[in-house]
């Protein structure tokens, strides 16, 4: 997710915070020059989550995109998965991430720009026809 914001964000832009328990954050900014300098459109939905959720955070917050669609999912945590020595394992979380604004993404997602619905019928279809995906139709609809 950051390696593709940095194609999009001004360089030294903040672009995630990390946050531990005792509140000390971890600051990951762009490292380069744009490189992609057109308008933006994310389309986002209850699954989009994690990482897709950094990017579409972090280009919203920044100005450089605009989000269509629902709600994301709202898994805004890094977490681990440790080895204990009897062979089983623990998932302990260490950190949370904010976007560029400090907004909290975990349990919460991120809201769209522009909140559109799919259509009932073509909610849980694998290959929605481009006519019928009205989340599709609004960004071509944003991009003109």
């Amino acid at each position: 997710a950051l390696k593709i914001a940095d194609y999009i964000a001004d360089k030294g832009s903040i672009l995630l915070y990390e946050v531990d328990k005792n509140n000390n954050e971890k600051v990951e900014k762009s490292e380069n020059n744009p490189i992609i300098e057109m308008p933006v459109i994310i389309l986002t939905n209850e699954n989009t989550a994690s990482s897709s959720e950094i990017l579409a955070g972090a280009l919203k917050d920044l100005g450089k995109a605009k989000i269509v669609g629902t709600k994301t999912y709202g898994k805004g945590v890094i977490q681990q998965l440790l080895t204990l020595p009897n062979g089983s394992g623990v998932k302990i979380t260490s950190e949370e991430y904010l976007t560029p604004n400090k907004t909290k993404i975990n349990k919460i997602g991120i809201e769209p720009d522009e909140k559109v619905e799919l259509p009932e019928e073509s909610k849980n279809k694998l290959v929605i026809e481009e006519k019928e995906d009205t989340q599709l139709q609004k960004a071509i609809e944003m991009s003109r």
